[in-house]
C-alpha cells in the first residue's frame, strides 16, 4: 500500500517538488515499531525461541541505528520497524516447519519549511525495505501467474550488479532496484527454471483458460443470442418470484408486472433473433474472412512446442522474452530476455533451529530515477544523504555474525 500511495504523490508533486526548502540542520527523530509487533503467533515459538529472534532482531536495530548519522539524527523523521512477518515457505499456520520469516524497512522522511514550520514529508522514495528467510524476496520480480509443479512463483533471476558493505549486491528486475545479499557461503537461495517447466505452466494456465472461456462462434450477434436463451430459465423464475410477492400485496399491479416481463421477453428474443439473422445477411454479401487466433489456437501451439523439443533443449533454463507473436510462448533463446528461477527451499539448513537468520535482504532504489551517486549528489537533501549513508557506512559484516550464532 505504501508504494502505491508514494506512486501516486510522486506523481502529483513533481511540479513543485523542486520548490522546496529543506531543513538539513532541523532536528531528526528515530520512530521505531515496538518489537512486540509482527506474526509472532504464526510460528508458535516456545518462550526460549521467542527471545533468541528477538535478540537476532534487537542486534540487527542496534547496528543499524549505531552509525553517526543517527546519532544525533539531522534533517529527517526515520520510520523503522522490523519484526516476524508471514512465511512464503508456509501456506498454512502454524508454520512449524519452516524458518521463521522477518520483514522491516527504514524510510527516511526529509524535513522541509512549509508555512513556517519544519516538517517530514509524507512519503519519501528514499528507504530500504528488509526480509529475513524469505527467498522470494531474493529474487525479481513474478511472470505473471506462473507457477511450477511445486506452486512456486516463477520469477525473474536477479543479476549481479556488484558489491557494496561486501557483499554481493544484485539488480531483480531490470528496474532501479538493487538488493544486497547477505547468505550462507556456498548456497543458491534459487533454482533454475527449465524451458519444460516454464511451458508447462503456461499450459496449464491456458488450460484453465479455455475451460473458462464461454463458447463463441463467428458471430456475436449469435453469441449474445445464445447467452439470452441460456439464462431465461433464470430470468423467468426472478420475475415469477416477483410476482408471487406483489400478488400477496396488489394482484392488479402484480399481473401487470407479469404481462409486461412477457411482453419484455418476446421482445428481445424477437431482437436478437433479428440481429443474428441481419449480422448472417451481410457475412454473406461480404464474404468470408480470415478467423483470427484463438486461445485453444494458443494452447495446441504451446503444446505442440513442447512435444517437439529435445531433452536437453527441455532441461535448458528458460529466458521469458516476449517475442510479439499472439500463439508463440514468451521464450528467448540463451542471452535474450530474463533467465527465469524459483526459490529453493533446500537452501535453508533443517538442522540449524528455526529462529536461526539464515537469509537476510536489503532492497532499495525502487523509486529513484537512477542509482545512489554519493551523499551529496542531491546537494542539501537530507533524507537522500542518509539512505547513501545507511547503505554504505552501516556495517553489514555484523548482521553477518548475527546470522553465524
Amino acid at each position: 500500500m505504501r508504494i502505491q500511495v508514494l506512486a501516486a504523490l510522486l506523481a502529483v508533486s513533481a511540479a513543485w517538488c523542486d520548490e522546496l526548502v529543506y531543513a538539513p540542520d532541523s532536528p531528526g527523530q528515530l520512530r521505531l515499531v515496538p518489537l512486540s509487533q509482527g506474526a509472532w503467533g504464526d510460528y508458535r515459538l516456545s518462550a526460549a525461541e521467542a527471545a533468541a529472534y528477538r535478540r537476532a532482531l534487537q542486534g540487527m536495530l542496534d547496528t543499524l541505528l549505531g552509525t553517526p548519522h543517527f546519532n544525533p539524527a539531522k534533517g529527517f523523521t526515520a520510520n523503522v520497524a522490523l519484526r516476524p512477518w508471514g512465511s512464503s515457505l508456509c501456506d498454512r499456520q502454524p508454520c512449524l516447519k519452516v524458518p521463521v520469516a522477518g520483514q522491516g524497512a527504514i524510510v527516511f522522511r526529509h524535513h522541509v519549511l512549509s508555512q513556517g514550520k519544519v516538517v517530514p514529508v509524507d512519503e519519501s522514495p528514499y528507504y530500504a525495505d528488509f526480509a529475513i528467510n524469505e527467498p522470494s524476496a531474493a529474487l525479481g520480480k513474478p511472470v505473471h501467474d506462473f507457477l511450477d509443479e511445486q506452486g512456486r512463483k516463477i520469477c525473474h533471476q536477479p543479476r549481479p550488479a556488484g558489491e557494496l558493505g561486501g557483499f554481493p549486491l544484485f539488480d531483480p528486475d531490470g528496474g532501479g532496484a538493487h538488493v544486497m545479499v547477505l547468505a550462507r557461503p556456498g548456497r543458491a537461495w534459487w533454482k533454475p527454471v527449465s524451458q519444460e517447466t516454464f511451458l508447462r505452466s503456461a499450459i496449464r494456465l491456458l488450460e484453465k483458460e479455455v475451460a473458462a472461456a464461454p463458447p463463441s462462434s463467428d458471430s456475436p450477434a449469435a453469441d449474445l443470442y445464445r447467452k439470452w436463451l441460456e439464462e431465461r430459465p433464470k430470468r423467468q423464475a426472478e420475475n415469477r418470484r416477483t410476482y408471487e410477492a406483489m400478488k400477496k400485496q396488489n394482484p392488479a399491479l402484480a399481473e401487470t408486472l407479469r404481462q409486461g416481463h412477457e411482453k419484455m421477453e418476446a421482445d428481445m428474443t424477437e431482437g436478437f433473433q433479428k440481429d443474428v439473422d441481419l449480422e448472417k445477411a451481410r457475412a454473406a454479401k461480404a464474404g468470408s474472412k480470415p478467423k483470427g487466433p484463438t486461445l485453444q489456437d494458443r494452447l495446441d501451439r504451446h503444446r505442440a512446442v513442447l512435444q517437439a523439443m529435445s531433452p536437453e533443449q527441455r532441461a535448458r533454463q528458460a529466458w521469458y522474452f516476449d517475442v510479439k507473436e499472439p500463439l508463440e510462448p514468451p521464450l528467448g533463446k540463451p542471452g535474450q530476455g530474463w533467465p527465469l528461477a524459483v526459490a529453493d527451499s533446500a537452501y535453508f539448513d533443517p538442522a540449524l533451529p528455526r529462529t536461526a537468520l539464515q537469509l537476510i535482504t536489503i532492497r532499495y532504489g525502487s523509486y529513484l530515477s537512477g542509482s545512489l551517486q554519493g551523499p551529496n549528489s542531491q546537494p542539501g537533501n537530507p533524507g537522500y544523504r542518509a539512505l547513501w549513508l545507511t547503505l554504505h557506512e552501516t556495517p553489514w559484516a555484523k548482521w553477518r555474525e548475527i546470522m553465524a550464532k
